[in-house]
């Protein structure tokens, strides 16, 4: 799975999702999961929002939800959320591991990979910027370097 970053901007994203870019900002390693009320909120790198209902705990059960329309399905496993997303056109088909972390509500995203298990690994900072990307076959790692500006 090659690393390429890939920005898109979306204004139907200004109150919907936070990016280290900025309102309304997206990119290949900035998808999002979420709890809202009684849905999870899966907010896709091409930066379309789909909820995937959930009024009685499914998914902490270890229940499966489809979107059909949207060829997507969500799931947990252990301490993992996975959302997995379907190209019926091309036949692609690459799933979306978040983590819980202890003591937060915020799903980070781990990996992003394919159904023989390649893919990119993702590292976080204690601040909750993007670290580096992990190419698992060729394990090459790209270090993000990002700094705050303080105006």
């Amino acid at each position: 799975m090659p690393i390429k970053w890939t920005r898109r901007y979306r204004s139907r994203l200004l109150n919907v999702t936070e990016s280290p870019l900025g309102p309304g900002w997206t990119t290949s390693w900035f998808p999002t999961l979420k709890r809202v009320e009684q849905s999870w909120q899966f907010v896709s790198p091409e930066g379309v929002s789909n909820a995937f209902p959930d009024p009685d705990g499914r998914i902490e059960r270890g229940k499966v939800i489809r979107l059909l329309g949207a060829f997507l399905e969500l799931i947990r496993q252990r301490n993992q959320y996975i959302v997995t997303q379907w190209n019926v056109e091309s036949g692609e088909i690459q799933r979306f591991v978040f983590t819980a972390e202890q003591g937060s509500d915020a799903l980070l995203l781990a990996a992003v990979e394919n159904v023989s298990g390649d893919g990119v690994d993702l590292t976080w900072t204690a601040s909750g910027r993007l670290g580096s990307l992990r190419q698992r076959t060729e394990n090459r790692t790209v270090l993000i370097n990002t700094r705050s500006l303080d105006v």
